[in-house]
Formats: C-alpha cells, sequence, structure tokens
C-alpha cells in the first residue's frame, strides 16, 4: 500500500482506513502531508484526537508544537504523552513562528500544572502569544497576575519583530476589553505602543479564542 494512503486516511479521519494502512505500511514517517509535515500535525490541526491517539501508538514522529496543540484540543492526557516523547518541546522561543507555543497552551487553557511543566523546560520563557493568552486567563478567571509580570520580566526591549510587537499590543486591547486597569499599567510600563493592534471585542474573545493563538 503505498504511503500516501496513511495520509489520505490522515486527511479524511478515518480510523478504519488508518488501522488498516498502519498495519501494512512500516515506515508511517516517510508519510506526509504538504505544508502540515508530519502526520501528526494534520491530524492535530484537523481536531481529530482518536487519529491523533492512533498515530502516537503507531510509533509516528513527533514535532515542536504538537503537545501544544493538543492541549488546545481539551486533551490533557494525549498533551502530555506528547510531551514525554518530546523533551525539547519549550526549550525554544520562535517569536515569528504562528504556532501556538506550550506555555501558551497553557495559559489559555488554564493548566497551572503545564504552566510550570512549561516554565520548568525554559525559565526565562517569552513569547508575546503567551502574553496574550496569560492577559485573557488573569482577566476572566483566577489565575495569579503577577504571572504576566513575569512573562514581562523575560521581554527583550530591543524585539522588533513585526508579529510580536502587534501580539503584545494586541495583550493590550485584551486587558482594555476586559476593563483590566492594572495589567494595563503593567503593558503599558514594560510594552511600547504601536499603532498597529487588533483589538477583539469581549464577546468575540469568547466564542473564538484559539483564532487568536493558533
Amino acid at each position: 500500500m503505498p504511503p500516501f494512503a496513511v495520509s489520505c486516511a490522515v486527511l479524511r479521519s478515518n480510523l478504519k482506513l488508518l488501522s488498516l494502512t498502519l498495519e501494512v505500511n512500516i515506515d508511517h514517517n516517510a508519510s506526509t502531508f504538504g505544508t502540515y509535515g508530519t502526520l501528526l500535525r494534520l491530524a492535530l490541526r484537523l481536531n481529530s484526537i482518536q487519529t491523533s491517539i492512533m498515530l502516537l501508538k503507531a510509533g509516528v514522529d513527533v514535532t515542536h508544537g504538537d503537545s501544544a496543540r493538543a492541549t488546545l484540543l481539551g486533551d490533557q492526557d494525549l498533551g502530555k504523552e506528547i510531551l514525554r516523547r518530546n523533551p525539547l518541546e519549550a526549550t525554544e522561543d520562535d517569536l515569528e513562528s504562528s504556532e501556538v507555543t506550550l506555555l501558551g497552551a497553557a495559559l489559555l487553557t488554564g493548566n497551572s500544572s503545564l504552566v510550570q511543566e512549561a516554565w520548568k523546560r525554559n525559565p526565562t520563557c517569552y513569547n508575546p502569544a503567551a502574553l496574550c493568552a496569560a492577559t485573557f486567563r488573569v482577566s476572566v478567571s483566577e489565575m495569579d497576575p503577577r504571572i504576566i509580570l513575569k512573562l514581562l520580566g523575560y521581554r527583550n526591549p530591543k524585539s522588533t519583530y513585526p508579529r510580536s510587537r502587534l501580539l503584545e499590543t494586541t495583550a493590550t486591547g485584551i486587558a482594555a476589553c476586559y476593563e483590566q486597569i492594572e495589567i494595563l499599567q503593567q503593558l503599558f510600563d514594560h510594552v511600547p505602543m504601536s499603532k498597529d493592534a487588533y483589538l477583539p471585542a469581549k464577546q468575540e474573545f469568547l466564542i473564538d479564542q484559539n483564532r487568536f493563538f493558533a
């Protein structure tokens, strides 16, 4: 059976076909799907938890960001298993990446233990998407607001990445939407303001959180 059959099974979330193709194909990692890269990344992008679990059991490769995306899907066990297989997860800061980070996913879902794990792996971790996630989570829950100051403490004041600046000012927009004056002051003290920022409505954030961080 050709390797692309595995990709087709993943793309269609066809568990029966996937089971058959995984039994036949020895090198599952030889099958990729365009810009998505690995089979597991494709399954996670399609929000297919069962497909992802089957692929993991078959021994497919895990890559940077897979644990974060599984966490956003709401399957903590899947996220932990991927994390266990990828010791390098959360050890690098890619400020221009469009992928959600482990820290950002942990903050967005309010997973305190995963937040600690992310910082354990990278004690000086800073990512502007994580700042947005922290601002949102502190605004809508009882998460300790000092977490925002901790993040900002590792921010490079010389950072000029366009996407980083946009996300940082978006964090300000989130705080403004929820009327979080203390958080706004912290952001004003650490982040230069920009003319370009997306200021989402509160209802829009509640309905579609992942769109802003994925």
